[in-house]
């Protein structure tokens, strides 16, 4: 693994508590009426979140400068890596309201957003399977991201948001793909 990998894969692992520590601290110390100061807290917990999503940004975008310049990947893995989270975002945005997003008057046009939502699982899928490489596939880990999105979807009752549930389970998807990209690179001669 190249010290980017390594470090991808470290801050991929750490946001994932980050958040969740940043989360707790929010609803612990949540104001409705807005009348007190944030709990330092809170705000550390904020500010080391950012953080280190910034970092793994900043990973993220060096790794592509790196991959264009070193030209070891092929130019399809190059563009999905460079399009895959812009298309991550803007599908995101257009279906904030689910698969069944128009209202009555509209719901013919509920199909557009059905095949949106399907379109976006894939974008999903494609951006995992190609997130180390070609011939790279990490299958396992690709397998348990897309149960564990539907079992999420599924569980909640809102099979209509399952784009939102690929997107929640992205970076823990990643944490967990680096194990066994680690393995399957440790297995080769």
């Amino acid at each position: 693994m190249t010290k980017s990998q390594k470090t991808e894969w470290l801050l991929s692992t750490l946001l994932i508590p980050l958040f969740f520590f940043a989360l707790y601290e929010s609803i612990k110390n949540l104001d409705l009426f807005g009348n007190r100061d944030p709990a330092p807290l809170q705000t550390l917990s904020s500010i080391l979140l950012l953080t280190a999503l910034a970092a793994f940004i900043i990973n993220y975008v060096i790794k592509v400068i790196t991959a264009f310049i070193s030209k070891r990947y092929s130019k399809k893995v190059l563009l999905i890596w460079c399009l895959g989270p812009v298309v991550i975002t803007i599908g995101t945005l257009l279906l904030i309201n689910g698969a069944f997003s128009f209202n009555a008057d509209f719901v013919f046009l509920n199909i557009f957003s059905i095949i949106g939502v399907l379109l976006m699982i894939g974008v999903y899928n494609v951006f995992y399977f190609y997130y180390w490489g070609e011939h790279k596939g990490i299958w396992i880990s690709q397998f348990i991201y897309n149960i564990c999105a539907i079992a999420l979807a599924m569980t909640e009752w809102a099979p209509h948001f399952i784009h939102n549930f690929y997107l929640a389970l992205l970076l823990p998807a990643i944490a967990v793909g680096y194990i066994e990209f680690y393995l399957k690179k440790k297995k080769e001669p």
